[in-house]
């Protein structure tokens, strides 16, 4: 994210509450008008990144895959029928995510 933050003027982070585990922070620092932070609103975070796609950023949202996964509504409404060019990433996902535990394990995705 660094580096395409540093080739692209319109990479953007949207981050869902993890941004030590995905990194973004990183970005944050570096980048800071950059970066939104939206807690845990999955939901608003996919729909905040696809205004900004659809105004010519490319948004990454960074959430847990089990979130995200349930949010296939504002995806599909939000970021599909519009065509905005939002990138999600979910993580954490299978059984094996360390000391998050059972409740954020992504095993639907």
């Amino acid at each position: 994210m660094l580096e395409a933050g540093k080739q692209c003027d319109n990479v953007i982070v949207v981050n869902c509450d993890l941004g030590e585990p995905t990194k973004t922070l990183k970005f944050r620092d570096a980048y800071g008008d950059r970066f939104f932070e939206c807690g845990i609103a999955e939901a608003n975070a996919i729909g905040i990144a696809a205004g900004l796609a659809l105004e010519g950023m490319r948004p990454f949202v960074a959430g847990f895959g089990h979130f995200l996964t349930g949010k296939f509504l504002e995806i599909f409404q939000s970021v599909g029928l519009n065509n905005a060019g939002a990138v999600i990433v979910g993580t954490h996902a299978g059984l094996a995510i360390g000391k998050d535990g059972p409740t954020q394990m992504g095993l639907r995705d």
